[in-house]
């Protein structure tokens, strides 16, 4: 069994991919596999980044290619690489960005340095973030600890940065996969998934350790769903977050009471990435007062929620 398995979803990745797969199969710590999910629509002429993908797989042994039936976008080719993985502890890598070479042998250093604690089930860590050609480190984690899962909760929403993405952090697979379990999301989904994904793990897991370095290049790609300013992009993000929305809020239900905390709060901050959104895609004043009034309102119910989930 690998100590780490490397999940790398891959769609139209022709002029980033070898970057990203350099990155995995250089690092310096070497027992790893690295699991490429590709999906693109598979059949008839083999695209590009599916012939590079083949090249490595088909070159060193830890690097394994499996193909989508259909395109499934990232939410649903994660899930099917962790389900596909050996390693003890997952990684998830944007098929355009790129891992530091020392990221897996700094997250192996950090489980052997914390024996005397229970074996965590998420670690974090920052990543460096590129705006224009500059590359900026992101502190979320400003040192190197551990935390039981309700100090880490606590500890993230007293941060004001986003606090749930994937990227930044390492997950034990058995929690992964339980986490997995109780999503019960089946459907493509293109942005906000990772918010569902880490709500799971949260709740999943009973002790976090951190560190303060940066060990993920998150890059500018200008071809991202994400980066795109068109009405469909809209409109696809508001989809995408109502999903999910709704999806929290069934998932509360089955919580205990201060796992229910913890779902209102995702909701609460989640609903405010939804109302920028939307006022960006509404683009008129009347729109714009009543959703500074909804945030408001919104940020004083996170209040209430926070003082709640610290009692318990």
């Amino acid at each position: 069994m690998p100590k780490f398995s490397i999940i790398v979803p891959m769609y139209k990745a022709e002029h980033h991919i070898k970057i990203a797969l350099d990155s995995c199969v250089n690092q310096s710590f070497q027992d790893i596999e690295v699991i490429i999910i590709n999906d693109n629509e598979y059949g008839g002429g083999v695209q590009a980044d599916i012939a590079i993908a083949q090249q490595y797989a088909s070159t060193y042994p830890f690097v394994k290619l499996f193909h989508n039936p259909k395109n499934l976008g990232p939410f649903l080719s994660r899930n099917s690489g962790a389900l596909q993985s050996n390693g003890e502890y997952l990684l998830f890598l944007d098929c355009d960005d790129y891992l530091d070479l020392n990221a897996c042998e700094s997250l192996s250093n950090a489980l052997d340095s914390s024996r005397d604690f229970q074996t965590p089930d998420i670690i974090g860590f920052n990543f460096f973030k590129q705006e224009n050609k500059t590359f900026y480190k992101d502190t979320l984690f400003t040192q190197d600890s551990y935390f039981t899962a309700k100090q880490f909760w606590l500890y993230l929403f007293s941060q004001k940065k986003c606090y749930w993405n994937l990227c930044n952090k390492a997950y034990k697979k058995s929690t992964y996969l339980d986490a997995l379990k109780s999503m019960d999301l089946q459907d493509k989904v293109l942005m906000a998934e990772d918010t569902f994904a880490f709500l799971a793990l949260l709740c999943q897991a009973k002790n976090v350790q951190t560190l303060s370095s940066a060990l993920y290049y998150y890059t500018q790609n200008p071809h991202s769903i994400t980066q795109r300013t068109d009405k469909s992009k809209f409109e696809q993000s508001i989809k995408y977050h109502k999903l999910i929305l709704h999806k929290i809020s069934n998932l509360s239900i089955t919580q205990s009471l201060d796992k229910q905390f913890l779902c209102k709060i995702f909701s609460y901050d989640l609903y405010c990435t939804l109302l920028n959104e939307m006022r960006i895609y509404r683009g008129n004043t009347l729109f714009y007062i009543y959703s500074n009034i909804q945030k408001k309102l919104l940020r004083f119910k996170r209040k209430i929620a926070l003082k709640k989930l610290k009692q318990y």
